[in-house]
């Protein structure tokens, strides 16, 4: 391990923070970690009054927050996703992977079925890719409903002196739009190592900020902190 003691900074919503941070420290990387949201999750005012869908779609755990709890099947992104959706009373079933991932297990449980419920997508304003419209155009009716928004938090001046005074600063990025969202930030010609959630979100980091980069080798938290490791 270098000598030098890692600085991790950890850029997502705060709750999502706090909770990297503790696996993080339970697994017993030793390093300085610095929380520094640039995203903070605003719910949609009309979600009050939304009624529950028969079947749903969740691709990120706020989703599961900020939409009406249900009884149907849930299609989720990931496992933490599912975890979630559960508690609000959902048949929660897990892709265990990314949003491709979530729209070919989608096709799969639904291959053969003639009568379906529309799907109800609940998401983010922000969101990469229309999942809602690659389901409609292969037969399974599908709409879309934004129930928060993302919104820009700045970086503080304290954090770009860490970024610029650190030779091992270390950002875990999670998402393609989280990882533009924190490159915006980072001081000009600054060049910091990275840790992605997936190849998709590698191929979001401008080649001229990144010092180095590893990617998880399945898109879930524990191997995050397994590739975040290896960097430290």
């Amino acid at each position: 391990m270098s000598a030098v003691k890692p600085v991790i900074i950890l850029t997502r919503p705060a709750a999502q923070n706090a909770r990297f941070a503790q696996a993080v420290a339970a697994s017993g990387i030793e390093a300085r970690i610095i929380e520094a949201p640039v995203t903070r999750i605003v719910p949609e005012p009309r979600t009050s009054n939304l009624e529950p869908a028969a079947t749903a779609i969740f691709t990120s755990s706020y989703g599961v927050e900020h939409a009406p709890g249900g009884t149907g099947i849930a299609w989720c992104v990931g496992d933490r996703t599912a975890e979630v959706a559960a508690t609000k009373g959902w048949q929660a079933r897990s892709a265990g992977g990314d949003a491709d991932a979530l729209f070919k297990r989608i096709c799969a449980d639904l291959a053969g079925v003639e009568a379906q419920d529309t799907l109800v997508h609940y998401c983010g304003k922000e969101t990469r890719g229309d999942l809602s419209e690659r389901l409609s155009n292969v037969g399974i009716s599908t709409q879309r409903s934004v129930v928060y928004r993302q919104e820009k938090q700045a970086l503080s001046e304290d954090v770009h002196q860490v970024i610029l005074g650190s030779n091992k600063a270390i950002f875990p990025v999670f998402s393609p739009n989280s990882a533009q969202r924190l490159v915006q930030q980072l001081p000009a010609g600054t060049k910091v190592d990275f840790v992605a959630i997936s190849q998709a979100t590698a191929q979001t980091l401008p080649t001229e900020m990144v010092r180095n980069v590893a990617v998880a080798k399945t898109p879930d938290a524990q191997s995050l902190i397994e590739a975040l490791r290896l960097m430290v």
